[in-house]
């Protein structure tokens, strides 16, 4: 038995040995060999999930497909906080391991691009759904390796709100993220949205709408309108931005209300929702992926990208609508594409200034 018990004490030990040479006796803290790799394209984004059902899912599977394809090494950074400092921090990581473009897909993290696109020259950034811009004063700065992908958002919500009343609701809800240009454009083209398609029904319909600017109370503040509108008969609420589509959608069927989404198609997470408004991250984020691999970054420019492009639309895979079917969606698409209708936001400052004759606001 001492024999046996001496041979495979014998055994442990050269077991481990070999393990040591093998591994260079490396400690937890050391460098792993995934590690030491330099990832070209980079993901920055917030302390929120990356799988989402929103926009960072969907930059992110888009930058996975092109990365795959092309060969190219990829990795995402999350910040620890929804806050500038954690932000630089995850973005300087991602310079020190290799990045030659960063993509970031929230107006929050824009803001730190704003900066870093000064420090860092010789890194291409791409910013989604926002420009980069200074939270104190608004003004914006899109340098030469800067390119700004943005959205017709008001085409989108132009035809929410149109399919919303053709649907047959007149007790219409809208709640967006921020005040940032993008997303209040959702808010100026559902509306008019609405007021075509109420005056084509010989209806007045009524909106009730808010602009959640309160940081850090934004989900908190969403809830409460979206439980305080329910209560007072909004049949339907179109909410735009990641951070309070949940709650608006937890409100929803709490109230056995409805929802339309914003930016990608959310008909999966929940039966509430109708249907889904969206923008075609995946086309307008490969393209400009493209032009930096065959050196022509577009840096110094504002991409947008619409209706003109197939890239803003009414998402039917998941659709709950019941009245406002494909074809009639699909005529009001070609109009819009065409230019016989035209929705002009620009210089908009509050709903007030769209003249909506069939919306009581």
């Amino acid at each position: 038995m001492k024999f046996k018990s001496i041979i495979s004490i014998i055994t442990v030990l050269i077991t481990a040995f070999s393990l040591c040479l093998f591994t260079g006796c490396q400690d937890e803290e050391a460098e792993q060999p995934e590690e030491m790799i330099d990832y070209e394209i980079a993901l920055i984004t917030d302390d929120g999930l990356i799988n989402d059902h929103g926009t960072s899912e969907a930059v992110w599977n888009t930058l996975t497909d092109f990365g795959s394809s092309k060969g190219i090494s990829h990795k995402y950074y999350k910040a620890t906080q929804a806050k500038a400092n954690a932000v630089r921090e995850v973005l300087d990581t991602a310079v020190d391991k290799g990045a030659k473009i960063v993509v970031v897909d929230n107006s929050s993290i824009a803001n730190v691009v704003f900066k870093l696109q000064k420090k860092y020259e010789d890194i291409d950034f791409v910013t989604i759904n926002t420009d980069p811009y200074e939270p104190e004063f608004g003004d914006i700065l899109i340098k030469e390796n800067t390119a700004a992908i943005t959205f017709a958002t008001e085409q989108a919500g132009y035809l929410a709100g149109y399919a919303a009343v053709s649907e047959g609701y007149t007790q219409l809800g809208c709640l967006v993220e921020n005040s940032d240009q993008q997303m209040k454009n959702y808010l100026y083209g559902f509306a008019k949205g609405a007021n075509r398609a109420a005056m084509e029904r010989g209806e007045t319909v009524k909106l009730r709408r808010y602009v959640c600017d309160l940081k850090g109370t934004v989900r908190k503040t969403a809830a409460e309108k979206a439980d305080k509108w329910y209560r007072e008969g909004t049949e339907v609420i179109f909410v735009c931005g990641d951070k309070i589509e949940d709650v608006v959608i937890e409100e929803a069927e709490s109230h056995d209300g409805k929802v339309i989404a914003g930016i990608t198609d959310k008909g999966e997470v929940s039966d509430t929702v109708i249907i889904s408004a969206v923008v075609n991250i995946d086309l307008a984020l490969k393209e400009t992926l493209d032009a930096y691999l065959d050196q022509k970054f577009p840096g110094g420019e504002v991409l947008e990208y619409g209706i003109a492009e197939d890239a803003v639309g009414l998402d039917y895979q998941n659709s709950r609508l019941k009245h406002f079917d494909k074809a009639q969606y699909d005529a009001l698409y070609e109009q819009i594409k065409s230019g016989d209708i035209r929705i002009k936001v620009k210089d908009i400052e509050n709903v007030q200034d769209l003249e909506l004759e069939n919306i009581e606001l």
